[in-house]
Formats: C-alpha cells, structure tokens, sequence
C-alpha cells in the first residue's frame, strides 16, 4: 500500500518511526510486546503541536470506578485529546482503564496511581490513532531490520530515513516492514561527528530496557574503532540486567 504522496497521511509519517531507546516491553498482560514510553509520546506531540494546553491537551470527559468482583476494583476513563491545526482545532475522544484494587500473590493491592495510569493509557491510545509510535502499532516493529532502520533514523549521521515519507512492502514471510524512505532530513537535525554518535550509543546501551538496542548499537559500529567499546558495554549491560541468564 503505497500513500506516501497523500496529504492526508502527513501527520501520520512524520510521528511514526519510534526511537528504540524509548521502548519498554509490556509487562503484566497475557500478551507480549513492546511500548513506546508514555512521556517519550508526550514529548513528541509537544515537537509536533506545540506546549501541551496550547497546542495540544487531554482533556478528562468522564471516569469512575467499577466493581468487578469480591475484591477488584477497575477505574476506567474517556478522555478527549485535542490539538491545534491551521489555526482549528481537532479533537477526538479514547478511552482505557487499570486495576485500581485487586489481589496479587503478597495480599490485596490498592493502586494510588491508578486514575494517572488510566489517563496515561488513554492518551498513549489516542496519540498511535494520530499516528505516533505507528510502526509498533502497526506490527512493522518486529520486521528483520526495522529496529536498525528505527535506530539509525535517530542516531546515524546518513539520514536516509525521514518520518515524512513511510511505505512498506509484503515479504515472503507475510511480514510486513517499513521501506527507508529517500527525503534527507539534514535540514531539521544537526549532522553529528561518529565521537557524539558514539556517546549517544552507549547512553542508549545504559537505558536499554531489552537487547533490541544493544544489537542496533552493535550493527551500526561493527567494524568501526569503537566496536571493541560497543562490545564491551553491551557485555557489561547484558551482565547487570542478567540478560540470557538462566
């Protein structure tokens, strides 16, 4: 499906490549995946809209407390998101909830936080409805080579991967992928040495929350005088997180 040239899909391709230093796999489902961090989302809509409550903002339509069970306690939550464009603004609503009382295996559990983490859902839900963090939602994220691509979009000094203009293509495998697009986008990034590269690496490696990173770490500086480096930090990473321990 090719829409690169429709105006309508702007928005959608200039937020949908996410940063894979800012990904944290889900926890406490009975499903697997990855998610983009909630404050990460934040901080991009800010870079798209504008400060949130002037170019942007969630707004709270209505909430409260539901009675599962004996013991459960669910908050659930609509919220209404709402931005700026050419001077109108749009909005749409979304909806999402957490556990706010339930029984866990040490006792019976009461969340504080659980209205914040309801709003928290809800807005991650309604920003990936614009488009941001696209390419998890989408499915592309586990594609062979995207984490690369994704990596290198950020912190490579070639940028041939820009937001703006994102296709994908049917593999053999049935799986899909984003194709790198061609627009450089030199003009809205600083080109950097392979010294600050280099750094941005290793901070990537140290707030890596899964081998994803390390191993796009590791293939864009294979090669290079700072593998030997790269190398050892993902070692001493995988070591403190006792990645593929037993």
């Amino acid at each position: 499906m090719e829409n690169g040239n429709n105006q309508n899909m702007d928005l959608w391709h200039s937020v949908c490549i996410t940063d894979p230093t800012q990904t944290k796999k889900i926890e406490g489902k009975p499903y697997q995946g990855t998610s983009p961090k909630a404050y990460w989302l934040i901080q991009r809509a800010t870079e798209t809209f504008g400060p949130i409550g002037h170019g942007w903002g969630v707004d709270v339509k209505d909430h409260g407390f539901q009675k599962i069970d004996d013991v459960t306690i669910h908050h659930w939550i609509v919220i209404t998101l709402w931005y700026m464009k050419d001077g109108q603004k749009c909005c749409f609503d979304q909806t999402a909830g957490s556990k706010a009382l339930y029984k866990a295996s040490t006792g019976l559990v009461y969340d504080e936080d659980a209205i914040k983490k309801s709003k928290t859902n809800a807005t991650v839900k309604a920003l990936s409805l614009l488009g941001f963090a696209g390419d998890i939602h989408a499915g592309y994220w586990n594609a062979p080579g995207y984490q690369q691509r994704a990596f290198d979009h950020y912190y490579s000094n070639s940028k041939t991967v820009n937001s703006n203009q994102q296709a994908h293509q049917q593999q053999a495998t049935g799986v899909k992928e984003t194709k790198d697009v061609q627009q450089n986008v030199s003009e809205s990034k600083p080109k950097r040495t392979e010294n600050q590269l280099f750094n941005d690496a290793i901070s990537a490696i140290n707030k890596a929350t899964d081998t994803s990173v390390l191993d796009a770490a590791y293939n864009r500086f294979k090669g290079t005088t700072f593998e030997k480096a790269i190398v050892a930090a993902c070692k001493n990473k995988k070591t403190h997180e006792r990645w593929g321990q037993a």
